[in-house]
């Protein structure tokens, strides 16, 4: 009887080709509300933190703190040809976002690991929480960039925050008749005037 795998393996085709990993775009999209300052349970519970965001204990770290800790180090552990950008949510100590990174996309083999550590202990936690219209920025301002050129290679938004979207940052009113076309122009957001539920 014939050798059938011997006549298997001559009639299978075989190609070898090598894939190039292109290098990872993470822009980190960080809350810095006033809740951020309070330390984490259980030593401060979160209807305690909101109703007054101060930290209880200043022996223990705050969330602000373990958050940027952990992010350095998550950063240090990434290769060096990983593009990182940062940015924040609020910008104004209120519901303010904007779709330009506070630090932008750069190769951490440029020395963005300085840069980031300089940004974070520039902030410090105030404001409300637009976490809806920060997130949304962000995507637009990755799919912006890979459309210009700018940017190649896979893209994510990671977002760190400690709760969810404010209410009082997805207020209809935030988008007034005057002040539509600056508002507009934060958000991307066609004219005529549309709904908006988000600065």
């Amino acid at each position: 009887l014939p050798n059938l795998d011997a006549l298997f393996q001559e009639s299978c085709a075989t190609a070898t080709a090598m894939a190039t990993l292109l290098p990872a775009n993470l822009l980190f999209v960080l809350d810095r509300s006033a809740s951020l300052a309070c330390n984490p349970p259980p030593t401060t519970a979160p209807a305690v933190c909101e109703a007054n965001s101060v930290r209880a204990d200043p022996a223990l770290p705050s969330k602000w703190e373990i958050i940027t800790s952990a992010l350095l180090d998550a950063i240090t552990g990434l290769p060096p040809d990983t593009h990182v950008g940062v940015s924040y949510f609020s910008n104004d100590g209120g519901c303010g976002v904007h779709a330009t990174p506070t630090v932008p996309l750069a190769s951490l083999a440029e020395g963005q690991l300085g840069a980031v550590r300089a940004s974070l202990d520039s902030v410090k936690p105030e404001g409300s929480t637009p976490l809806v219209g920060a997130t949304i920025l962000a995507y637009r301002h990755l799919h912006t960039e890979a459309l210009a050129g700018r940017i190649s290679g896979p893209r994510f938004v990671v977002l760190l925050t400690d709760g969810e979207h404010a209410a009082e940052c997805g207020a209809p009113d935030r988008c007034t008749d005057a002040a539509w076309a600056t508002c507009a122009a934060s958000i991307g957001a066609p004219a005529p005037r549309t709904p908006v539920t988000w600065k």
